[in-house]
């Protein structure tokens, strides 16, 4: 029920400051297909309130901004080619919250430790079986030493070898990175069943700080299982 309540919280935290401002929804609808400068911005507002871009002032782009930024869903910095040139984007913690506030979805994938190799197949059959969402793509996470033992990765497969005398903060860091990258296109949920404890610790943090999905797969034999949802 915890899990719930934290969801909502944060959706009602994302409401409360966006509210029925349509031009912080405009705003954040535009962010959600990355960076954009001020400019790109009057001009997305001149479009969604047919106008022209002169009716959009720099003062009501600011305003708007300096709320959004105080709140902590975006973070603005100056361009490097032209200091000049101020960019906005959507902090990537609040990524997937702003499209449950908007009801946006977008192509999921799955981060998965791994330590048989056999449980590539296994993950991808019980998705298809138990999930009414297909999975556009998978990276498995899995030590170093199983390199060389992993043959005929399917397509939509990617894995990463990770250097088991990594430290804890050093491994979440690494992954963090990849969450970072991939959630600008991707729902991610995170697959706590295989792997080291330690992978499984990191991808419970990730899905909280990102407010993202992790389950279980209880395996009752080796063609089938069920999924058991940790966070949702």
């Amino acid at each position: 029920m915890w899990w719930f309540l934290r969801a909502r919280a944060k959706l009602v935290e994302i409401e409360r400051m966006v509210g029925d401002v349509e031009s912080r929804k405009i705003i954040l609808r535009a962010l959600l297909d990355g960076p954009k400068s001020g400019v790109e911005l009057r001009l997305a507002l001149a479009r969604a309130f047919n106008k022209s871009v002169d009716e959009i002032s720099d003062a009501m782009v600011y305003f708007n901004l300096q709320v959004l930024e105080k709140a902590g869903i975006i973070k603005r910095w100056r361009g490097h080619e032209d200091w000049k040139v101020k960019y906005a984007e959507i902090v990537p913690e609040k990524i997937q919250q702003i499209r449950r506030f908007f009801g946006i979805k977008v192509p999921v994938m799955c981060f998965a430790g791994l330590s048989d190799p056999l449980y590539i197949r296994y993950l991808r059959k019980i998705f298809r079986e138990h999930m009414d969402v297909a999975l556009e793509c998978y990276k498995f996470f899995a030590p170093a030493g199983m390199r060389g033992r992993i043959v005929g990765i399917p397509e939509g497969v990617e894995v990463y070898y990770f250097d088991e005398n990594l430290t804890f903060e050093e491994l979440y860091e690494r992954i963090r990175g990849l969450t970072e990258k991939f959630i600008r296109e991707y729902e991610i949920m995170f697959d706590l069943s295989e792997g080291p404890r330690e992978l499984a610790i990191i991808f419970c943090r990730l899905a909280l700080e990102f407010d993202l999905k992790a389950f279980y797969v209880e395996k009752l034999d080796e063609e089938s299982g069920r999924i058991i949802w940790i966070i949702e």
